[in-house]
């Protein structure tokens, strides 16, 4: 077939899930429309529906809503996405229909439902025993265990006392929870036994089925087994589901995702498929089809498909400005294939390494001192290559600073309670927060102009919080200038998680891979089907659209080469000579 009839063929199998007349089960490669052809599935059966009648639309991750809201503004001049359909994450689905209105047992107070719980310290409690405190995050929110991952971070008196900490943090969530104050986790779980109630739960499942004719859930393929009595509860009451997936890009495993009961539950649905890659060059497809079990490429039928960069393979070595040299490659790469900065991205599984690889300097974790968090905000705001995301979290951190000095219990300073249950004051300390960030700059070339920005800091604070011995309510202790000193305006390139980037689309990517653990190893096996960490790089790689370029470890660059068999690539490492160590750039097309 020809390049125009293969478009033609996928551009088919697009308008036959549009129009569609019932519940299907979509199953979608990479960059196949799915987004869009949702879009304009949802804008053709909403024209159809009678009035206070909608449509629901889930996915599991913010981003890939708001992708959906975007692309539906662009689509649709006319219809409003509000009242009578929902569009939201699975998780809020539940929380607006289940968890807020019908509560919890024996708390009358109104629920506020948070992701985790930030800016609360868990103490051991024991007198004249040593210890810091340990944030409430890092306990698990139902049975206040200690993440493992967090474990192995233990100060040893930490570790003498994990009993004593974990002790506290149940008492703290259980104190939490009697103010209606729930984690996301918690929230799931009234959900799960709300639904044991027969009467309340054939109520509201007829009451959602007469309301919603349609339930579309997006990157269905990260339900987990609770979510699947979700949708069985849903259809067992008459709700229409259609159900869009991709297996390969099953990453959520840690929340029990890719759920046993999925496949038996997808075969229930008529079964409809959309294929031909519209997103990625052909060169990209190819590499993409090395992660998989299944090693046939997708097919490339989009604007971008004979575009002729090869995959890059970049070098670093085991320290930060190694890491952060990368960025500057990465950028001469692009300037090369004529793509914009602001049109690329570094994705990595874990934050600490897509910020390291795209010279940015560390998000604020929440702790320290209130001036050290302040200096922390500021230069996220401030950094060119912060994302939306990013400049949220640091207005979130001013606000909860504001609370702080303002004397809000710590428990409303970490829910953001009284803002979520009062919108002007909601936009009160936003207007806040914002006008501190935009005042203060994030760089000083001396100890004189950091005690010049710190006079500055206290009187917008004290302007904005109306409190006025500002200076005790933000002391600065010795040391306190040396990152605002040290930290120069950064030219870094955004970053993000791959689970952040999902359903997003980039002209370039740069693709991290940490130098711990057998990734590779399983990527040479093709082991997508029992490697969620190779899932994830999959994820990553196929978020390109012109320009992919992997960056790894100096001493996996040769097990990178063999993987890559077949196809066209660039390596990028240093080479000793007598001259000194020079970059050398070979092409190989294998």
């Amino acid at each position: 077939m020809t390049t125009d009839e293969d478009r033609r063929e996928a551009e088919v199998r697009q308008q036959t899930v549009i129009s569609h007349p019932g519940e299907c089960y979509v199953e979608a490669c990479p960059g196949a429309g799915k987004t869009q052809t949702l879009v304009r599935r949802v804008i053709l059966r909403a024209a159809e529906l009678p009035p206070r009648r909608g449509l629901a639309v889930l996915s599991f991750t913010r981003s890939a809503v708001d992708e959906f809201k975007d692309r539906y503004a662009g689509e649709s001049t006319s219809l409003s996405l509000g009242f009578p359909h929902f569009v939201g994450t699975f998780d809020a689905f539940l929380n607006q229909f289940i968890v807020l209105p019908f509560g919890v047992a024996g708390c009358r107070d109104r629920l506020t439902i948070v992701d985790n719980w930030e800016n609360i310290d868990i103490s051991h409690g024991r007198a004249k025993a040593k210890g810091r405190p340990i944030s409430l995050k890092h306990f698990d929110a139902i049975t206040g265990a200690l993440h493992p991952n967090h474990l192995k971070r233990l100060s040893p008196e930490q570790v003498a006392r994990q009993a004593d900490y974990e002790a506290a943090a149940r008492r703290c969530i259980q104190g939490l929870g009697k103010k209606g104050m729930l984690s996301a986790v918690s929230a799931r779980q009234v959900a799960a036994e709300f639904l044991k109630d027969k009467e309340r739960a054939g109520a509201l499942g007829a009451a959602l089925s007469d309301r919603f004719a349609e339930i579309i859930v997006d990157e269905a393929q990260d339900c987990n087994d609770d979510d699947v009595l979700v949708l069985e509860w849903l259809r067992s009451y008459g709700a229409k589901l259609v159900l869009v997936c991709d297996p390969d890009q099953a990453i959520y495993g840690f929340r029990k995702g890719a759920a046993d009961t999925f496949p038996v539950f997808k075969a229930k649905l008529p079964s409809l498929a959309l294929t031909g890659n519209f997103r990625s060059s052909k060169i990209i497809c190819t590499a993409a089809a090395t992660m998989r079990t299944r090693n046939n490429a997708d097919l490339a039928v989009g604007d971008h498909r004979d575009f002729s960069s090869a995959v890059q393979i970049l070098t670093y070595k085991n320290t930060v400005a190694s890491k952060a040299a990368v960025a500057e490659s990465f950028k001469e790469l692009m300037k090369a294939a004529k793509i914009e900065i602001h049109a690329g991205i570094v994705l990595a599984h874990k934050r600490s390494l897509a910020e390291r690889i795209s010279a940015n300097l560390p998000e604020p974790d929440g702790s320290g001192s209130r001036i050290g968090r302040l200096i922390d905000a500021v230069i996220g705001y401030h950094s060119s290559g912060a994302t939306a995301r990013q400049k949220s979290s640091a207005v979130r951190a001013v606000i909860r600073l504001l609370m702080e000095i303002e004397k809000f219990e710590e428990s409303e300073i970490s829910s953001l309670r009284p803002l979520a249950h009062d919108l002007s004051l909601s936009r009160e300390f936003h207007r806040k927060a914002i006008e501190v960030l935009d005042r203060l700059s994030f760089s000083c070339v001396d100890q004189a102009a950091a005690t010049a920005w710190l006079s500055e800091a206290r009187e917008v604070i004290s302007e904005q919080t109306g409190v006025g011995s500002i200076g005790s309510a933000l002391p600065a202790k010795n040391g306190w200038a040396q990152k605002l000193i040290k930290t120069e305006p950064t030219i870094g390139i955004p970053y993000a998680t791959v689970h952040e980037a999902k359903g997003r689309a980039y002209d370039a990517v740069c693709l991290a891979i940490d130098a711990e653990g057998d990734l590779l190893l399983e990527w040479r096996n093709r082991a997508s089907a029992t490697s969620e960490g190779l899932r994830v790089l999959y994820v990553g790689l196929t978020r390109a659209r012109k320009l992919a370029v992997i960056a790894v470890h100096e001493d996996h660059k040769d097990t990178l080469e063999q993987i890559l068999r077949g196809c066209e690539i660039a390596i990028h490492a240093d080479k000793k000579t007598k001259s000194g160590m020079q970059k050398i750039t070979e092409t190989v097309v294998k």
